[in-house]
C-alpha cells in the first residue's frame, strides 16, 4: 500500500482543529526530525538533526520506528511536529 497523506489536527491555541500535513519543502523533500533525548544540547529542532525524503512512504517507515517526529504544516502556514502516535495516514492500494 502506498501512503497518499500524512496528516494530524491541531490540539491547542489558535492551531486547534486546524489540519496539518506532511509538505514537501521548497526542494522537494518532506523533512522529518530525528529524535533527542532532553539532557543535551543537541535539540530536536537544530539543523544537524533534520532528515530529507523524497517519499511519504519512506516517510512512514522513518516515522514507524519513533526515532523521528514529522514537520508538518497548516494552510496558515503555522508549523508543528508529531510522532507517530499522532499523525492519521491515509494509503491506496497499489
Amino acid at each position: 500500500m502506498a501512503v497518499t497523506k500524512i496528516w494530524a489536527k491541531g490540539t491547542r491555541g489558535e492551531a486547534k482543529n486546524r489540519k496539518f500535513t506532511a509538505k514537501t519543502n521548497r526542494d522537494g523533500f518532506y523533512v522529518l526530525n530525528r529524535k533527542v533525548s532532553g539532557s543535551t544540547n543537541n535539540k530536536t529542532n537544530h539543523a544537524q538533526n533534520k532528515v530529507y525524503v523524497s517519499s511519504l512512504d519512506e516517510t512512514w517507515n522513518l516515522l514507524k520506528t519513533d526515532e523521528y517526529v514529522i514537520n508538518l504544516v497548516c494552510d496558515e502556514g503555522t508549523r508543528a511536529l508529531r510522532s507517530k502516535g499522532n499523525v492519521l495516514v491515509e494509503k491506496v492500494s497499489c
